[in-house]
């Protein structure tokens, strides 16, 4: 693991990331844990993961609390914001400074197979659960000027053929990014992060130096790099309504 510069400290800062388990959200948690922020690590379905999550930044002297909970319903979504509320580990800190909205479902799905319950999940992760956490958190996110960072892709404005679903909800991630940013400036801040060759998913593990080959760069990002973003637009208390694209270029070529 690479081990992030603390340029940007966050002791007392408290964080809720969601899908942060495994992968990138995983990182994300254990990054921003070891810049001094107490880490709320939620999980739906990877509980055992989150576990373990919670566990390593424990062990290495940090803060951290695990919410159990399922973004894909608007009763699920309360349930997770009355369990950040009362976790013990809030009610020390006082609060919320900082929501990542990390939890994603990336699949192929084209148009003449689409499943609608899936395209409905995809739409409900990506869109409507952000919007949700920010508005039952917004309390705290404005008592303590906080902000919010949602993780978006960079193919929210050139889409690719075969996920029509995913590019949809991730493009609406970004104009409820915007619309927000908007309507809750000056006192919450509220921007996105727009990964590109990170983590592959299994159908890109074969094709990975194919990829790396497209991209300025000439090489696959790390979930850090993910977590220096984060950190940056935490602490960056001028700007808002902002798309950082986290891809060695790589959406500059498409």
């Amino acid at each position: 693991m690479r081990l992030i510069s603390n340029a940007h400290t966050l002791d007392g800062k408290v964080v809720f990331i969601t899908g942060s388990g495994r992968r990138i959200g995983a990182q994300i948690a254990r990054d921003l844990a070891a810049a001094g922020a107490a880490v709320l690590v939620h999980v739906n379905s990877s509980i055992e993961q989150g576990r373990a999550v919670v566990s390593e930044i424990i062990k290495g002297g940090g803060v951290a609390s695990l919410i159990i909970g399922d973004l894909s319903t608007v009763e699920g979504c309360e349930e997770i914001v009355n369990a950040v509320f009362s976790d013990p580990m809030v009610e020390e800190f006082g609060g919320i400074d900082l929501l990542v909205n990390n939890a994603s479902v990336f699949v192929e799905q084209r148009l003449e197979n689409m499943d609608h319950e899936l395209l409905q999940k995809m739409f409900a992760i990506h869109a409507q659960a952000p919007a949700l956490l920010t508005k039952g958190l917004l309390p705290s996110l404005r008592m303590r000027k906080g902000s919010v960072v949602n993780m978006v892709d960079n193919s929210y404005d050139r889409p690719w053929s075969g996920y029509s679903g995913y590019c949809a909800s991730k493009a609406a991630l970004v104009n409820l990014t915007k619309s927000l940013s908007l309507e809750l400036a000056p006192n919450v801040r509220i921007n996105a992060i727009a990964p590109g060759a990170i983590l592959p998913a299994a159908h890109e593990e074969e094709i990975m130096d194919e990829i790396a080959a497209q991209i300025p760069m000439k090489k696959w990002g790390s979930p850090s790099d993910i977590s220096e973003a984060v950190m940056y637009l935490a602490s960056a208390n001028y700007i808002t309504g902002q798309i950082i694209t986290v891809d060695g270029g790589w959406s500059l070529t498409r």
